[in-house]
């Protein structure tokens, strides 16, 4: 079963990424091409996500504000709520670009990882804006409405 096979490779990016291996970055376009000839559906988000993770994380940060841009499309099309992995991806991106905005990505993108209980991607997300953000005096994190936010720093981009 190609949709299965497709699926049962998304997980691996994570393993593969915590031992060092570089393959890392070629299962999901792998996992894509298996997918994208199938109806459209979450596996097929979550490929497209990790195309775009591969992107961010090896210097093509176009490629990979593109392809979240895809995964976010297409969860919406196929009504899925925002994926907050892709989100955050796309936010790192941006931010790589230059793009304030892509801090509000982050922002959003954690707020959709707590609320869904996705801790292990919450903490990926509280990182990626921390390194986006410069100390200015005393750093406070302020638990409060929905989600924490970060008080005393400025954003900084490249």
């Amino acid at each position: 079963d190609r949709a299965a096979a497709g699926e049962a490779m998304l997980p691996l990016v994570q393993v593969m990424s915590v031992l060092g291996d570089a393959r890392t970055f070629e299962i999901g376009a792998e996992a894509l091409a298996i997918l994208e000839p199938l109806p459209p559906g979450p596996p097929l988000v979550g490929a497209l996500t990790e195309v775009a993770r591969a992107g961010v994380l090896s210097g093509d940060a176009e490629i990979g504000v593109r392809d979240a841009g895809r995964a976010i499309a297409l969860a919406d099309e196929v009504g899925m709520p925002v994926p907050a992995r892709a989100l955050g991806y796309r936010g790192l991106g941006r931010c790589q670009l230059g793009d304030r905005g892509g801090l509000d990505d982050l922002r959003e993108a954690l707020r959709l990882a707590i609320e869904a209980g996705q801790s292990r991607e919450a903490g990926t997300l509280y990182n990626n804006l921390g390194k986006r953000q410069a100390p200015r005096g005393r750093f406070h994190l302020v638990h409060g409405g929905d989600a924490p936010n970060f008080n005393g720093f400025e954003d900084y981009l490249p």
